[in-house]
């Protein structure tokens, strides 16, 4: 009889599977392309794909192989924080502009962390915001109102 040593893992490795699988059946409309240098549209969703596929099989493995931590209830807290600071996100990025949405959601999820430091979070704030600002708005020129002016 197979006994599950890891059932987090075993989790994990089933949603990977489930993920995997939803991309590849909704990708599989999408064209690969003819050449390496015109890749279409399915490409990067179908390696993404078997990626998490792989993954998912790797962890699924390791949970009957090796000892691994027990199943237990997340805290109520921190996952409403986690979420919070998505919602703080959608709601806030048209209005602020990504930089102050950026470090409003890095803020409200710092909120999840079991020690936290402030100035830490504030650093990291600053740096991601930073970050988004230069990779969105500047490196990639997405269309992204980056202040609220």
């Amino acid at each position: 009889m197979v006994r599950v040593r890891a059932p987090q893992d075993l989790l994990a490795g089933i949603f990977l599977l489930g993920l995997g699988s939803v991309g590849l059946v909704y990708g599989a409309g999408l064209g690969l392309g003819g050449k390496v240098t015109l890749i279409g549209p399915g490409y990067l969703p179908r390696i993404l794909s078997w990626a998490l596929l792989g993954f998912g099989t790797v962890l699924i493995a390791q949970s009957l192989m090796i000892d691994g931590d027990r199943i237990t209830r997340p805290p109520v807290g921190r996952v409403a924080a986690i979420l919070g600071s998505l919602l703080v996100f959608a709601v806030s990025v048209e209005t602020v502009g990504l930089v102050l949405a950026t470090a409003a959601q890095v803020l409200v999820a710092w909120l999840a962390a079991p020690e936290r430091r402030w100035r830490e979070g504030i650093v990291l704030s600053v740096v991601l915001s930073l970050g988004a600002a230069a990779l969105f708005g500047v490196a990639l020129r997405l269309p992204f109102k980056l202040w609220p002016m």
